[in-house]
């Protein structure tokens, strides 16, 4: 897996957006188990907690892991990939939130590629 860094000023940034996150995020939540992935430093991640959910992280970034991990509130922690997710959580979730991975992923490519990990994540878990 590639080591993938995140300077404190990517953490800040998408950290300064909480409010707007949360309040479009939680209303669509259903539970108990919500699965973050791309949690990045865990604001998002933190809130769907705090509001009661079994809340488990994923993201792909060494440093956002210390940060998620640091916590201290979250069921699950794990580095690594969307499409890894049947892998590295051998549960189902109830929810599944992708909000901050969205923004990333115009970097990985073709419109093909960029959203070929993302399909597939109603499939992994949905009744």
């Amino acid at each position: 897996m590639p080591t993938i860094a995140r300077e404190p000023r990517y953490f800040e940034r998408m950290g300064s957006a909480l409010g707007d996150k949360a309040q479009m995020v939680l209303p669509h939540l259903r539970g108990p188990r919500v699965l973050d992935v791309g949690a990045g430093g865990g604001e998002l991640t933190a809130a769907i907690a705090a509001a009661g959910f079994r809340t488990s992280a994923l993201d792909a970034a060494p440093d956002a892991i210390t940060r998620l991990a640091a916590l201290g509130v979250l069921w699950e922690v794990r580095r690594g990939y969307a499409e890894q997710v049947p892998q590295l959580f051998p549960e189902p979730f109830d929810s599944i939130v992708v909000s901050v991975l969205l923004h990333e992923v115009y970097s990985y490519g073709t419109s093909r590629g960029r959203f070929r990990c993302c399909s597939g994540t109603t499939r992994w878990r949905s009744p």
